[in-house]
Parts: structure tokens; C-alpha cells; sequence
């Protein structure tokens, strides 16, 4: 546990210094990162689109939702 806690302030460190004193280099690598998230963030979304849309639109629909919130009130105001 040690060693996590000073690697992450030394890689902390290191990244500072890099933005500090090579500022071009540390905007590629910001935009590295920002083009790995938004290709992991796409591939997630195409399939969980793929997914729901295989499995079918099983939900209920949203006016069956209200009404079954209602449900109960409705029961005991009449009882």
C-alpha cells in the first residue's frame, strides 16, 4: 500500500514537471488520453445499443408506469 501511495505522488510529480517545463508535450499527452477515453466511451455505447437492441424493447411503456405508482393510493382511498 506503500509503494501505491509514493508511486502516485511521484507520477504526480512527474506530470507536473512535464506540464511545467514541456508544455507542447503534455498537451499531446492530454490529448492521447482524451482520444483513449472517447474510443472506450464509443465502443461501450455501440454495444450496450447492440445489446438492448437484441434483447428487445421489454420495458413497460411509460404511461403503464404512472399508473402503477398510482395504483396503491387509489386502492386505499377506495377501502
Amino acid at each position: 500500500m506503500l509503494r501505491f501511495i509514493f508511486n502516485f505522488f511521484l507520477f504526480g510529480i512527474l506530470f507536473y514537471l512535464i506540464y511545467l517545463f514541456f508544455p507542447e508535450a503534455f498537451q499531446t499527452l492530454v490529448s492521447w488520453a482524451n482520444h483513449t477515453y472517447e474510443f472506450f466511451k464509443d465502443l461501450f455505447m455501440q454495444l450496450s445499443a447492440r445489446i438492448q437492441a437484441s434483447r428487445g424493447d421489454h420495458s413497460l411503456p411509460q404511461q403503464t408506469l404512472g399508473s402503477m405508482v398510482f395504483m396503491p393510493y387509489l386502492l386505499a382511498k377506495r377501502g
